[in-house]
């Protein structure tokens, strides 16, 4: 079993005009502006969020990855990898022919409750075989919590996840004369301490 991102996020959840607030930097002129806001933008705001992503396990902003399997399981029940999970897009198998095929959508559904996530069959149905080819399953799905100006709603990112990638932005922006690797390296207990309930065995959320 393997996963990999296929899409990564188009937005963040803490935006530059919080960033700039949390590190006391005041913007200038008409738009606001201010000389560091491409380093917060581009560097400091993503890198606390992937840090605070593979602390806690989780998919903080919304992505697509895709699960691969060598066959369906045994057991029935999929175990998805990372969460929270807001969708199944697809699940494609090489059938015993070697030919790709698409499960239809009425034969599984998401079980989002269950921790890890899972897609299960539906009732009286069975994953169909496969060949005995490497990845011959591939289930893609969305994962992540729901950016700010999403509508409507459907996973609200915790509070203490939004402070604490604060917390890391202001460790960044005050450390910024390190690299970027050394300064997450000594990222202070504080956001830690908030981000450990919400942490999960890594590889499975």
């Amino acid at each position: 079993m393997t996963f990999k991102l296929i899409t990564d996020v188009t937005a963040e959840q803490v935006t530059l005009e919080q960033a700039r607030k949390h590190c006391n930097i005041t913007p200038e002129g008409s738009p606001p502006a201010h000389d560091d806001d491409a380093l917060l933008q581009d560097i400091i705001i993503p890198a606390a969020r992937e840090w605070a992503e593979e602390f806690t396990g989780l998919a903080l902003a919304p992505k697509t990855y895709e699960l691969v399997l060598d066959a369906f399981p045994e057991g029935d029940d999929i175990e998805l990898p990372i969460g929270p999970v807001t969708q199944i897009d697809s699940i494609t198998y090489v059938d015993e022919d070697e030919v790709v095929q698409t499960i239809e959508t009425t034969a599984y559904t998401l079980d989002d409750t269950s921790k890890p996530q899972r897609v299960i069959p539906a009732t009286d149905t069975e994953w169909p075989a496969t060949a005995e080819v490497a990845n011959a399953v591939r289930v893609r799905f969305r994962a992540g919590y729901s950016l700010p100006d999403e509508s409507p709603v459907v996973i609200a990112l915790p509070r203490v996840a939004k402070v604490a990638m604060l917390l890391v932005i202001v460790h960044l922006y005050e450390n910024r004369g390190l690299a970027v690797d050394r300064a997450l390296s000594e990222v202070p207990f504080g956001p830690k301490s908030w981000l450990s309930q919400l942490r999960v065995r890594k590889g499975w959320a």
